[in-house]
């Protein structure tokens, strides 16, 4: 079994948040699976250090490798966001959820 964390959330209505894991059983061979797991890992730690163009860059390159990959889109989508509208200053990679 296979697991890639793909976000952390605090859901309205809560102050704790949670992480996201996919859990991963596609048909690809395992090589592929673990090149595209490894550049995820690296695109995550881009994201978590602030480095948002960077990140956004990654996520790109990833959502280039599979064309349908949801989690890509929305972390790079976010990472341009954060671009020019950062987070504050003590965001610690959660993002708040303001509706259900």
């Amino acid at each position: 079994m296979t697991l890639r964390l793909v976000d952390r959330v605090v859901v309205k209505g809560r102050s704790v948040g949670i992480a996201i894991y996919e859990l991963l059983s596609d048909h690809r061979p395992l090589e592929e699976t673990a090149s595209f797991l490894e550049a995820w890992a690296d695109a995550m730690k881009l994201y978590e250090l602030k480095r948002w163009a960077e990140a956004a860059t990654a996520f790109t390159a990833l959502k280039q490798r599979r064309p349908n990959d949801g989690p890509s889109k929305l972390l790079r989508d976010r990472c341009l966001v954060f671009a020019s509208d950062p987070p504050p200053v003590d965001w610690d990679g959660y993002t708040v959820m303001l509706e259900k």
